[in-house]
């Protein structure tokens, strides 16, 4: 996700958007974390960039995903 830049994108297993909502896959809840901080001060500019966006989620990746990847 170039909007991340490289050191958080680096850090999202997946991207979906699906419906208006755009779900992002964290590797760990501390990366998570900063993902949400940083989507919140840009939240505004991914609108302008696609106004069907109506929401943003950040989950962390299951464990078992983890370690499989």
């Amino acid at each position: 996700m170039k909007a991340l830049g490289p050191d958080l994108g680096n850090k999202v297993s997946r991207m979906m958007l699906n419906n208006g909502r755009i779900t992002v896959t964290a590797a760990s809840s501390a990366w998570a974390a900063r993902i949400r901080f940083h989507l919140a001060e840009i939240e505004s500019a991914l609108r302008e960039k696609d106004p069907s966006i109506e929401e943003i989620v950040v989950r962390v990746r299951p464990a078992s995903a983890a370690r499989k990847g």
